[in-house]
């Protein structure tokens, strides 16, 4: 059974709600000190940017205290993530996939995030699974109608990790005004 003609209903009810598309989704986050540009600001940015170096650390341990660490620093740590995906040279596949991971779990549909993952829906490297699948399971969790139309591509793709992740995340969008969801 192909979940195609489902996709596509879904995608058509946000196109009769063009207006949705335009909202911008507010977050219930605080400003972070980065953004007041004082001390503590440079000193969380310097923090963040050793967490991102750590992803991949041969210690696991150390690894997962970093990407805890990235997830406690929330919309601070967003714009150094958005910067692992769009990096030239590409970081390494484990990076890479953890940045996704960590993007899903802040939550944050702001700072570039969703483009950057709509983005890595293509990137071809895999770490325990695509990297593909991590950038669609973290579209999910954010949750925003921005990246129906890429992820509906998504669930045609061959690497079947990222069909079954991309048509859950369509599944997990929150769409407003949607009846089944309110």
């Amino acid at each position: 059974m192909s979940i195609r003609p489902l996709v596509a209903c879904l995608l058509l009810s946000i196109a009769a709600l063009p207006a949705l598309a335009q909202e911008a989704t507010p977050s219930a986050v605080p400003p972070t000190p980065a953004s007041t540009g004082d001390e503590r600001g440079a000193m969380l940015q310097k923090d963040i940017l050793a967490a991102i170096e750590h992803l991949n650390d041969a210690d696991p341990f150390a690894a997962e205290n970093a990407r805890q660490e990235l997830i406690a620093d929330g919309r601070a740590a967003v714009p150094a993530l958005v910067g692992v995906l769009g990096a030239t040279p590409a970081r390494p596949k484990e990076v890479r996939f953890l940045a996704c991971e960590v993007l899903g779990a802040i939550r944050c549909a702001d700072q570039g995030a969703v483009d950057a993952l709509l983005k890595a829906l293509d990137d071809s490297g895999s770490y325990t699974t695509s990297i593909a699948s991590a950038a669609a399971r973290a579209l999910g969790k954010i949750g925003d109608v921005r990246a129906g139309p890429g992820l509906l591509t998504a669930t045609e793709r061959a690497d079947p990790d990222l069909r079954y992740e991309a048509a859950r995340a369509i599944g997990l969008v929150r769409f407003d005004g949607d009846p089944a969801r309110d």
